[in-house]
């Protein structure tokens, strides 16, 4: 039996002798002087309160005012990243060099995909997703005329050159293994 159930027990079938029993009339006024002295102590801690409130609406007011003086540009300052002339060749020479990269190893891929025309499309597909985001940027570039969108065309060259990799990697891997099983038949 539970110790809630006993004492329910104990309560019920005491009732009458509980409901007699009166407490001492100093004990209720003891409590009631409690309860009013408490009463003073809350109004101080509600100052207190609000105190800390209104210290920390100050010290937000403060960090914002600060945080946007640092952060936020003003008429003055300018954070254009328009390219310039310079910048553009230099993105010009990268784009060429990656390009040439990205040409050899799709030849490369093909010669040893060829044949394995399931293979070559599932490859063909990560590339072209690639392909068909670097035309947004192209179109995006030519609209903003912006530095950061020639440094995303660049990273899409750098991934597309890394997944190539990766594909040529795979394929050499599936040829050893092959390799390996068929030296393992003839011995």
């Amino acid at each position: 039996m539970k110790p809630e159930d006993r004492l329910e027990k104990f309560i019920i079938e005491h009732r009458s002798e509980l409901d007699s029993v009166e407490p001492p009339r100093d004990i209720w006024e003891k409590v009631a002087s409690e309860v009013h002295s408490n009463g003073a102590n809350d109004h101080r801690l509600s100052k207190l309160d609000w105190f800390w409130r209104a210290a920390a609406v100050l010290f937000f007011g403060i960090t914002v005012y600060f945080v946007s003086d640092r952060f936020i540009p003003t008429e003055q300052e300018d954070f254009s990243t328009t390219i310039t002339d310079q910048s553009y060749q230099e993105f010009i020479n990268a784009e060429q060099y990656y390009s040439s990269i990205i040409q050899v190893k799709k030849e490369e891929l093909n010669d040893v995909l060829a044949g394995k025309d399931q293979l070559n499309s599932d490859f063909s597909k990560d590339i072209a997703e690639l392909d068909s985001m670097y035309l947004l940027l192209q179109k995006d570039y030519d609209i903003n005329n912006d530095e950061l969108v020639l440094d995303a065309m660049i990273s899409n060259l750098r991934v597309r050159i890394e997944i190539l990799d990766r594909q040529l990697q795979i394929i050499e891997n599936i040829n050893k293994i092959r390799a390996n099983k068929d030296e393992g038949i003839t011995i």
